[in-house]
């Protein structure tokens, strides 16, 4: 099914460095600038979508439709803001999704992007993106959703009760792309709970293709599973149960399960559906909406 892996378009981001003067007191120093593109990965994965996929009869005709369920072109008027803490700066993805922060402060940056919220009686959710961490000489790559992944569960002592105060690292991993570790970071209540928010799901066509056997560690796999690190004191973390936790939840489920079928019609068609003939029995976390709950981490005492 190679000719259906869908390519889908990563924009040319660069961070040069200026030579410059300061900005007055608050800023002083040598300027940069962050350079990138916003993409909307919000598609139509929808019952009919996925049937006219298994309908296709040319390798072009998939193509296009796939296109279409996943969503990924350039997102224009988009809002997108880099803060470093002190300085914040806002601007507006032009037509093809691209945008430049100019005369930064050096120094590391927090870059997202989002929607304006829907007018009163429109349809439509606001789409937002991750978080991502850049400096200047870095990349980064912004992608639209609706809703974003929230990891969460209980850190534990070995008799079961929960440690309270417990700082809890998710960090999204493969970690192939150029840029600072795409981190969250909470801290556990009295009794133990963590709620890590904020990540990017898993693209619907990789979903599908984990659910038909395949690994979410394959080359290009950006982001696709969540390390869970704890520190806490007087209580100690063993690298056996450091979990990767897949960021795959029940909201993406339902409609990669439609589009694994979908696949499963037009590999049939072109002979390779041997390798799709039954969905595998994947191990996922228990999860509602886009929450994944139940992610525990017992640590050492």
């Amino acid at each position: 099914m190679r000719w259906l892996r869908l390519r889908i378009g990563v924009g040319l981001l660069v961070c040069v460095f200026l030579a410059g003067v300061g900005l007055g007191a608050e800023t002083p120093g040598r300027l940069g600038a962050i350079w990138g593109s916003v993409f909307d990965g919000v598609g139509d994965c929808s019952v009919e979508r996925c049937a006219e996929l298994g309908r296709c009869a040319s390798e072009e005709e998939a193509r296009r439709v796939l296109g279409e369920i996943l969503g990924g072109g350039p997102a224009a008027g988009v809002v997108v803001t880099a803060t470093n803490g002190r300085v914040t700066r806002k601007v507006v993805s032009d037509g093809e999704g691209k945008f430049a922060f100019k005369e930064l402060p050096l120094g590391p940056y927090a870059v997202s992007a989002a929607t304006p919220a829907p007018a009163a009686g429109q349809e439509g959710k606001r789409k937002v993106s991750a978080t991502k961490g850049t400096v200047c000489g870095k990349t980064v790559r912004l992608v639209l959703h609706e809703e974003l992944v929230t990891v969460s569960g209980r850190i534990l002592d070995s008799r079961g009760g929960g440690v309270a105060g417990a700082r809890v690292t998710g960090t999204a991993v493969p970690m192939r792309e150029v840029g600072l570790p795409y981190s969250k970071v909470a801290v556990s209540d009295e009794k133990g709970f963590y709620r890590l928010e904020g990540f990017e799901p898993v693209n619907l066509y990789r979903v599908a293709g984990y659910l038909n056997g395949g690994s979410l560690e394959a080359p290009g796999a950006l982001h696709t599973q969540v390390e869970i690190r704890v520190k806490a004191k007087g209580y100690r973390q063993d690298r056996a149960s450091i979990p990767k936790v897949p960021l795959i939840t029940e909201a993406q489920l339902v409609p990669a399960r439609r589009l694994w079928k979908a696949l499963s019609q037009l590999a049939a068609k072109t002979g390779d559906g041997k390798g799709w003939q039954k969905m595998k029995d994947r191990r996922l976390p228990a999860s509602k909406a886009s929450t994944m709950t139940g992610v525990d981490i017992v640590l050492d005492d």
